[in-house]
């Protein structure tokens, strides 16, 4: 069962946060177009993803996974658009639901013991010290530690006050988008050296982090505030995902 829950997982976060771009999101909230279209890729990930997996599985509950999901979303747009509860909350319930029913047709599945592996898998694996479980764990923790921790880092830091950009001709702004693609590479090795089991060094990667932005962080105590919940929250996501996914 906690194999195929991995498996429906990997699906959920390519269709939900990979392949739906911020521009989608903010669009099926007041476009049904948007929202089915979202809908129908993220079907087709979902089941793209067992067929490349799988030789036997059950399709139709995969489907009604698939339905359900944007039944769950046509729900967010509705309640979103009557603001009687927080961004953060509706985030979060959202994807708790969308995670319980695939808990369900895991253990649905499970139950009915039809799952079979392609054959090309159990080539790899035959030959390899490393088991399918250990791919797609590792597969599903690079995943979720790239984009939905970006977002949902952003999610829970929207009610902060951000830091102003600086106008000043005096001053060079900073690269637009590298915020995130610093936390990125920050999360990467932090998961890294709690591979290698150098606890001790993830003091390091956020020193040397800090230290490239230690003139802003004295002089400014909006972005040194803002800095640091973003960097314990990027800490804390990595740490826990790794002790939760990995065997």
């Amino acid at each position: 069962m906690v194999l195929i829950f991995k498996t429906t997982l990997i699906g959920h976060l390519l269709g939900d946060f990979y392949f739906q771009s911020s521009k989608l999101a903010k669009n099926k909230i007041k476009s049904k177009r948007s929202l089915i279209t979202h809908a129908l890729l993220y079907s087709i990930t979902l089941l793209l993803l067992f067929w490349i997996i799988y030789a036997k599985t059950n399709y139709f509950y995969l489907s009604m996974v698939c339905l359900s999901h944007l039944i769950i979303d046509f729900f967010k747009t509705k309640i979103h658009k009557l603001n009687v509860i927080s961004d953060i909350w509706l985030y979060f319930i959202d994807q708790i639901l969308h995670t319980s029913i695939l808990f369900i047709y895991s253990y649905l599945l499970s139950c009915l013991d039809i799952i079979i592996f392609r054959n090309w898998i159990n080539i790899a694996t035959n030959n390899n010290i490393l088991t399918i479980e250990t791919y797609i764990s590792w597969i599903l923790l690079l995943l979720a530690i790239i984009q939905p921790a970006c977002i949902t880092i952003k999610i829970l830091l929207c009610d902060f006050q951000q830091p102003q950009e600086t106008t000043s001709n005096d001053i060079k702004q900073g690269i637009p988008n590298a915020g995130a693609f610093i936390g990125m590479l920050e999360r990467i090795l932090i998961l890294l050296m709690l591979t290698i089991n150098e606890y001790s060094s993830i003091g390091l990667v956020i020193t040397a982090k800090s230290v490239v932005r230690y003139k802003k962080i004295s002089e400014d105590p909006i972005f040194s505030e803002y800095y640091l919940l973003g960097t314990l929250l990027s800490t804390i996501i990595v740490i826990i995902l790794f002790l939760v996914i990995i065997p």
